[in-house]
């Protein structure tokens, strides 16, 4: 399709821009696929409609659907990767930080995928000791598909996973800006009485280390 997207540039992107206010989740996850294609194409494909865009990514991934907010999630890792794009990104850095933290939590679509095991060996109610929480790597959505490992619980590419992939980039991008957003959110994550969001702190801290 990218030997044709030059042509058709125009065309694709009304397109997109016409569904992306459709209600029927498929659509708009399609629609959040086809914007991360044209972003990873170049940006100069929608030259003008940068602040648009990335409004409309954030909006879709705090979507109720798991499967719009994985695919609006790859939006911006790709996005930071153009300079043409972090004049747009850095005014919604105050509403993204908070949207990819919460991201961050095991979602109910992480648990019913666990194994069962994982679930009635729950020692949630026993307060952590320091070597029971140990920081979790991520790592891109690239490396994850190059590794040629069995597929077992965890190694599926999640929302969890995405947004972390996505507050890594941002940091890269915007260090000086971000810090002063996620730090706060991480402190307060960490006191969390809710184990999962504590893990998603640590997520987190990964991300930005």
């Amino acid at each position: 399709m990218d030997v044709y997207l030059p042509e058709f540039a125009g065309p694709y992107i009304q397109m997109l821009g016409s569904l992306a206010t459709d209600t029927n989740s498929d659509i708009v996850k399609c629609v959040c696929q086809g914007f991360c294609f044209v972003v990873g194409f170049g940006a100069d494909k929608i030259q003008g409609q940068e602040a648009v865009l990335c409004n409309f990514m954030l909006q879709a991934c705090q979507h109720p659907e798991y499967e719009v907010r994985l695919s609006a999630l790859e939006f911006w890792p790709t996005a930071c990767y153009n300079e043409a794009l972090h004049s747009h990104i850095a005014p919604v850095l105050t509403q993204l930080v908070p949207v990819l933290l919460t991201n961050m939590v095991y979602s109910d679509s992480d648990f019913a995928t666990m194994d069962p095991a994982m679930l009635t060996d729950d020692n949630s109610s026993v307060p952590d000791q320091q070597h029971d929480i140990a920081p979790r790597s991520h790592y891109s959505k690239e490396e994850q598909d190059e590794d040629d490992q069995p597929t077992t619980w965890g190694s599926d590419w999640t929302v969890r996973k995405a947004a972390a992939s996505s507050l890594d980039n941002c940091a890269v991008r915007f260090e000086m800006a971000i810090l002063p957003l996620v730090l706060p959110l991480i402190e307060q994550r960490l006191a969390a009485e809710q184990w999962d969001v504590r893990e998603s702190a640590v997520l987190a801290l990964g991300a930005i280390a």
